[in-house]
């Protein structure tokens, strides 16, 4: 039988478990590949480019535009490790493994992108796109409201910032990271900066980015796809504003999940950005201030939703299934 649905993700992934079994219920086939397999050693694939023949990009020799109807691109920025046996200088080892993971990524995302370019798609590599700075660039350029940020590496500019706004807060420049030992995790969260903490702090540090903390009325996440927004408002009855994340007042079961609607201009706003920034699908974080204004924060081009659908009730997965097998039913 022929694969309708090909979906590129990592190897444990309960979304796509549950967008898959509504694939299945439509009636359709799928082939889950794992976004190291298809660009490393177990399995194969290729793009052809001529001016006359039919196009073709092949997995494991199968024709993907005569086999796959469309494309769910969940997770695909991943790398292996590559093994380099044979050459005992670590430098020269540190280095051409530098070159061969990225010659893999851009053969990874021109792949993707020709893909793309044929078929149905939802989702890309999350590159430039998963950029914090680059997101905040094009969300003031569509007249989003965003907190004052910077990076820095120096220790007096953060001082200067801090003199500025009365809380300022730290998150990552990039993806969230866990790292795990045998005994415990280590999870990494947005996080407030005091004046004591930047004091301890040398002269120059690795670069950082640093925003002014604004405290909400609510917390916002808002799924955006196929042009349409599904948002649900974030509620801290408690009011524990002692931490800066509310994936850290989750855990003490504060808070409360309500669906929402967002403005009609604050919605065409975003999807100017969503268009700018060339994503199809995303998860965008927002807050609404105390003076009742709409602030951006960032997007997750890989468009985390299990927690929006579960709590509000929006059937996500189900959705983007019957997105997917739209050509077969």
């Amino acid at each position: 039988m022929k694969n309708s649905v090909l979906i590129i993700s990592s190897d444990y992934d309960e979304t796509v478990d549950a967008v898959s079994e509504w694939i299945s219920y439509y009636g359709s086939s799928f082939k889950r590949q794992s976004s190291f397999d298809i660009f490393y050693e177990n399995d194969t694939y290729n793009v052809s480019l001529d001016n006359n023949n039919f196009p073709n990009a092949s997995i494991n020799g199968e024709n993907a535009f005569r086999t796959f109807y469309s494309l769910w691109i969940r997770k695909g920025s991943e790398l292996p490790k590559i093994q380099l046996d044979g050459i005992n200088d670590n430098a020269l080892k540190s280095q051409i493994n530098s070159h061969l993971l990225a010659e893999l990524m851009e053969s990874k995302i021109s792949f993707i992108d020709y893909l793309e370019s044929t078929i149905y798609a939802i989702g890309t590599i999350p590159t430039h796109r998963n950029n914090k700075i680059s997101q905040l660039l094009s969300a003031k350029k569509c007249n989003l409201l965003i907190p004052a940020t910077i990076i820095t590496n120096s220790k007096k500019e953060l001082l200067d910032f801090h003199a500025v706004y009365e809380k300022i807060i730290s998150k990552n420049m990039k993806d969230s990271v866990f790292l795990k030992t045998k005994e415990t995790v280590y999870a990494m969260y947005t996080e407030f900066i005091t004046k004591e903490t930047i004091e301890a702090l040398d002269d120059f540090f690795i670069p950082t980015i640093v925003q002014e903390y604004i405290d909400p009325q609510y917390n916002i996440k808002t799924f955006y796809f196929d042009s349409m927004f599904y948002s649900m408002a974030i509620f801290d009855f408690k009011n524990s504003q002692i931490e800066p994340d509310y994936r850290k007042r989750y855990l003490n079961n504060n808070l409360r999940y309500v669906p929402i609607s967002l403005p009609k201009e604050i919605e065409k706003r975003l999807q100017d950005l969503m268009n700018d920034l060339q994503l199809n699908i995303g998860t965008i974080d927002l807050i609404k201030s105390k003076n009742n204004e709409f602030i951006f924060l960032e997007v997750n081009p890989t468009g985390q939703f299990g927690m929006i659908s579960y709590h509000c009730n929006y059937k996500l997965e189900k959705l983007i299934a019957k997105k997917l097998c739209k050509t077969v039913i």
